[in-house]
């Protein structure tokens, strides 16, 4: 077995395949055989995180050391790309909220300044009832706008974003969005769109780091959550190789040796660079692993539960409805709309709940005899992705609560997304998880620095390699600077800028250029030193 697992690192594709199948079925067979001892959704959510370490466990004690060392360089080159898009755009969503509302048009970031300025001096109390006066604003604006509508979704005003985001559900199943402030006007520039249109920068950091944009299609989940898992694997395989042999040279200060290896801009590395490249690659390593750790296991638990479908289909073959009725009770099912009525008053709704600080309002069926309206709490206070949630009927009774209803194992996975989001973090905290993500970055450049001196690229490949990294992170920095350029050139009646920015655009043109500079600058020194 160690045989055959020793020359497996040269069929990346298949061995993935083959781990992934082996998780599948342990996670069918765990399924059946936990249900035997605990509710089925139970053992749904419980086997798909059990198949999770077993697989783990197999690759950390079931390979060679050779085998482990191959693996482990194989694997991480075979992952640099998606990892680093990925890990870059996960990062930038840190701070998502921010950026979506730094993308706003001038004149919007004009009117949102003027709102800070009135509310200077007030506190959480003050800055609550302002919110809650404008409901009825908020509430006609979607009226007008939105009454065939079949729900209703209102995020309320916080600190990061502090505005209404109204989004609606058409007839023909389209959404549309519309931003107001916290007076209730819409915000200039900001006018309603369709849910298709480019979203703004945050947005679409966010989508391109859980969906990869769609550009794999459907697939396009399942290579995010197996580069989490490569990644998980790949910090448990770099911790035992460093714990199986600790035996490197003493080298140069630490300042000259970060500006060899960052700075450096020869081609081709000296022998001697391997073993400083190697050094840096290990220690960097080693000071990137909590944060590698939490976000690529939080990632996992998220997301192995519903692209790993096999427990699911299993336990719930004739129904899969069935299993997330029981997961989330208080959300009930759909329901057609039933007579006529005066649509409920949100305002005296959310001046009577006092269970906890609403951060969301969703208004099922509005205007209809069978409405429902859904608060759920704000997630600026609470680590668990997981929110407190009650339903209401038109007369303000309460239909359902989440409280002591959610299922364990779906509180295990909503506290570690919770992590994953870092929505409950301040503005510190959040730049330093941003920080400590960004050293997976250092690890990869290290690791590809001693890979070009052992190799001894062509300068070709090893301006590609630059390119993708440091190249990526870089662009994305630089769609950020750009931001303040769109909103000015927004203004303008040139038609090249009255239209969204195409960030996706934007990144590969920046990469391009990229490309083009390594290109000419790996040609330029390879020249010189003939």
């Amino acid at each position: 077995m160690k045989w055959l697992l020793a020359r497996a690192y040269g069929h990346l594709l298949l061995l993935g395949l083959c781990a992934w199948g082996l998780m599948t079925l342990l996670c069918a067979w765990l399924a059946q055989a936990l249900v035997f001892f605990m509710p089925a959704a139970d053992a749904v959510l419980w086997s798909s995180l059990a198949g999770l370490p077993i697989v783990l466990l197999v690759g950390w004690f079931g390979i060679s050391r050779r085998a482990l060392k191959q693996m482990h360089k194989y694997w991480g080159l075979s992952l640099i790309t998606f990892a680093t898009v990925i890990w870059s755009s996960g990062t930038a969503s840190y701070f998502r909220i921010e950026l979506d509302t730094w993308s706003l048009p001038q004149a919007a970031q004009e009117q949102l300044t003027e709102q800070q300025r009135r509310e200077t001096g007030l506190d959480d109390i003050a800055l609550q009832a302002l919110t809650a006066t404008a409901i009825p604003m908020v509430q006609l604006h979607l009226q007008e706008q939105a009454a065939t509508a079949n729900t209703w979704y209102i995020q309320l005003p916080s600190a990061r974003a502090p505005y209404f985001t109204l989004n609606w559900q058409s007839a023909d199943r389209s959404m549309h969005q519309q931003l107001l402030d916290r007076s209730g006007k819409p915000l200039v520039a900001a006018a309603e769109v369709k849910w298709s249109d480019p979203p703004r920068l945050g947005s679409w950091f966010f989508q391109l780091h859980y969906t990869l944009l769609g550009a794999l299609g459907d697939v396009s989940r399942y290579v995010v959550a197996f580069t989490a898992l490569l990644l998980l694997w790949l910090s448990l395989s770099g911790l035992r190789l460093w714990l199986i042999s600790r035996k490197y040279a003493e080298q140069a200060s630490v300042a000259s040796q970060l500006r060899q290896q960052v700075l450096a801009l020869t081609p081709a590395v000296a022998k001697a660079d391997v073993a400083k490249a190697q050094h840096w690659h290990i220690w960097s390593g080693l000071m990137a692993l909590p944060s590698l750790l939490l976000v690529s296991t939080s990632a996992l638990v998220t997301m192995l539960w519903q692209l790993n479908t096999s427990p699911l289909n299993t336990l719930y073959a004739e129904n899969n409805g069935q299993f997330y009725a029981e997961v989330l009770p208080w959300l009930g099912g759909s329901h057609q709309a039933v007579g006529t009525s005066p649509v409920v008053n949100l305002q005296q709704l959310l001046a009577a709940h006092s269970r906890f600080s609403a951060g969301k309002i969703q208004v099922n069926q509005p205007g209809a005899d069978n409405s429902t309206v859904l608060f759920t709490q704000a997630a600026e206070s609470q680590v668990s992705n997981q929110l407190a949630q009650v339903v209401y009927d038109r007369q303000g009774q309460l239909l359902q609560s989440s409280d002591s209803q959610s299922r364990a194992g779906m509180q295990l996975r909503s506290y570690w997304y919770g992590l994953h989001q870092a929505l409950f973090a301040g503005p510190l905290v959040r730049m330093l998880m941003a920080i400590a993500s960004a050293l997976l970055l250092l690890v990869m450049w290290f690791g590809l620095r001693q890979w070009r001196a052992r190799t001894g690229l062509a300068w070709y490949w090893q301006a590609l390699v630059s390119t993708i990294l440091p190249g990526v992170p870089l662009v994305m920095l630089s769609m950020v600077a750009a931001l303040p350029l769109w909103s000015q050139f927004a203004q303008t009646p040139s038609a090249l800028f009255t239209e969204h920015p195409s960030y996706a655009g934007q990144l590969l043109v920046g990469l391009g250029l990229c490309l083009m500079i390594n290109l000419f600058r790996f040609r330029l020194l390879r020249t010189n030193q003939q």
